[in-house]
């Protein structure tokens, strides 16, 4: 699979995993900006390089809560600093 075929399902994966964390894209109270796009599209871009998301897919299939992103998770980091979902 190529890397931009890849960008589809990592927007997806990145939905579900923020949707299991209970996290935002961003927060209510904020107007959308370039940089809040700019950040997600970075989140997107990273999670299609990850060698592992067969592994992503598995780990929400499983579950529909999770407390943390996966240690191996390329945007673990950037999920743990998006705001609260309301």
């Amino acid at each position: 699979m190529s890397f931009v075929s890849r960008i589809p399902q990592s927007a997806n994966l990145m939905s579900g995993m923020m949707t299991r964390l209970h996290k935002a894209p961003l927060d209510p109270r904020e107007v959308a900006t370039q940089a809040h796009a700019r950040r997600l599209r970075e989140m997107v871009l990273r999670c299609a390089s990850c060698p592992d998301q067969e592994g992503c897919a598995a780990l929400q299939a499983m579950s529909m809560t999770c407390a943390a992103p996966p240690d191996c998770c390329p945007n673990r980091d950037a999920f743990q600093r998006l705001p609260e979902r309301a």
